[in-house]
C-alpha cells in the first residue's frame, strides 16, 4: 500500500516475507543470528500469524528439522562477502553441506574477522537501498506495523543501521526498546545493565532517545539507563518538549545532566532533530512557492532515522494515526516501526 507522500505501510511480516524472498547480494547488510532452541508456540494467534506469512512467501527458513520456528536472537551485524560458498570449496577437500535447503553463506564482521552462517540465520537490513524504487526518486519512506511488542522490538534492533542511523522512540516507557536498540550499536546484543552501558554519544554512530508524555515512565527509564537520553513530551499536544525550552540548555556540560535534566547527548539528537524539521518546513514553503505536485513532495530525501511508535498499543486508530502524521512532518525519516493493533488490523482488512 503506498499513499501519497512518498511512505509506504505495510505488516510487518510482509516485509520481512519480501525480504526473505529477495536473493543475497554481496556486500548486502545482514544480522548474523544465535539460535536459542525452539520457540514455543503461543495459541491460536501465532499459528495464524504464521500461515498467513508462509502464503505470503516467506516464514520458511526459520523452520528447524523437526517442524519447531528456532527461537533466533541477532548476535552480529555482518555483511556478505561470498554466496556461493560451495563452488569455492570444490577441490579443496572441503565437503560440502549435505542440506542444500539452508546453504552456508560467507559473511565478514565490521572487525575484518569472517564467518560461513547458514542462511536461515541471517536476517535482512531494511536499508534504503534494499527499498529504493526504480524511477530515481531514492525510493519510499517505509511503515510497518506490528500487533505485538516482541515482534516491534525485533524489528527495531533489525532495522536500525548501526553506522548512519537515529533512532527515537516515541512512547519509550521505560525506555526498554532504546536500551536494547542502544546496545546493538558495537556488541553483540545481550541484556543491556545500568553498570555495562558506555556508549560514547558524541561518537559517529547512531544516538538513541527516548520520548514519553509520562514524567514517571521518564523518571524510571532515566533511573534504570542513565547513560541513555529520555525526555518528557506529548508529541500530539506540545510544538517541544518544555525543559528544551529553558535557556539552560547552553550550560550544558559535556559529560552530566544539568539541574534541568537535560545531557549533552539529549541535545546532541535533538539539535539533529530541529534540523531536520527545518529542513522539512523550508522544503513545504519551497513546493508551496513553486506550486509543486505530489511527485516532489514525494521525492523529498529522507533522513536517517528511525522513528518507533508504542504509545500504548490499544490507543484509538486516531491517535496512532496522529502521531504518525506527526512524525512524517516534524522528521521525514526514512523509517517508522509502529506497533497498534488497531492499525495492523486496518491495514489487514484493506489489503
Amino acid at each position: 500500500m503506498t499513499i501519497n507522500d512518498g511512505y509506504s505501510i505495510h505488516r510487518g511480516e510482509e516485509v520481512d516475507a519480501w525480504l526473505s524472498s529477495q536473493p543475497l547480494k554481496i556486500q548486502q547488510a545482514v544480522w548474523v543470528c544465535k539460535s536459542k532452541g525452539l520457540k514455543k508456540r503461543r495459541g491460536k494467534q501465532q499459528r495464524q500469524q504464521q500461515q498467513e506469512k508462509k502464503q505470503a512467501g516467506g516464514g520458511g527458513d526459520n523452520e528447524s528439522a523437526g517442524g519447531g520456528e528456532q527461537n533466533l536472537q541477532p548476535f552480529l551485524r555482518a555483511r556478505i562477502l561470498s554466496l556461493n560458498d560451495d563452488a569455492l570449496r570444490e577441490g579443496s577437500g572441503v565437503e560440502k553441506e549435505e542440506d542444500g535447503k539452508d546453504p552456508r553463506i560467507t559473511v565478514i564482521y565490521p572487525k575484518g574477522s569472517t564467518y560461513r552462517v547458514r542462511k536461515s540465520h541471517l536476517w535482512p537490513i531494511l536499508t534504503p537501498s534494499s527499498s529504493s524504487n526504480n524511477d530515481g526518486g531514492g525510493g519510499f519512506g517505509q511503515v510497518l506495523v506490528w500487533p505485538e511488542t516482541d515482534v516491534y522490538r525485533r524489528c527495531c534492533i533489525q532495522h536500525t543501521d548501526v553506522a548512519q542511523d537515529y533512532f527515537v522512540e516515541v512512547g519509550c516507557d521505560y525506555g526498554t526498546t532504546v536500551a536494547k536498540v542502544a546496545s546493538t550499536s558495537s556488541s553483540p546484543s545481550s541484556a543491556l545493565t545500568d553498570a555495562d552501558h558506555t556508549r560514547d554519544h558524541h561518537s559517529s554512530h547512531r544516538t538513541a532517545l527516548g520520548i514519553d508524555k509520562s514524567t514517571e515512565s521518564i523518571a524510571i527509564a532515566k533511573s534504570r539507563y542513565p547513560n541513555l537520553p529520555f525526555i518528557q513530551w506529548d508529541i500530539l499536544e506540545e510544538e517541544e518538549p518544555a525543559s528544551l525550552q529553558l535557556p539552560e540548555r547552553q550550560l550544558v556540560k559535556e559529560s552530566d545532566d544539568d539541574a534541568t535534566g537535560v545531557s549533552s547527548s539529549m541535545l546532541h539528537i535533538w539539535d539533529y532533530l530541529l534540523a531536520q524539521q527545518h529542513n522539512n518546513e523550508r522544503s513545504s514553503c519551497s513546493d508551496n512557492d513553486n506550486d509543486s505536485d505530489t511527485n516532489d513532495v514525494e521525492r523529498r530525501p529522507f533522513s536517517p532515522l528511525v522513528v518507533a511508535i508504542d504509545i500504548n498499543g490499544n490507543r484509538e486508530l486516531e491517535a496512532v494515526q496522529s502521531c504518525v502524521a506527526r512524525v512524517k512532518a516534524l522528521w521525514r525519516p526514512r523509517l517508522i516501526i509502529v506497533k497498534s493493533r488497531a492499525l495492523y488490523h486496518k491495514i489487514h482488512t484493506t489489503t
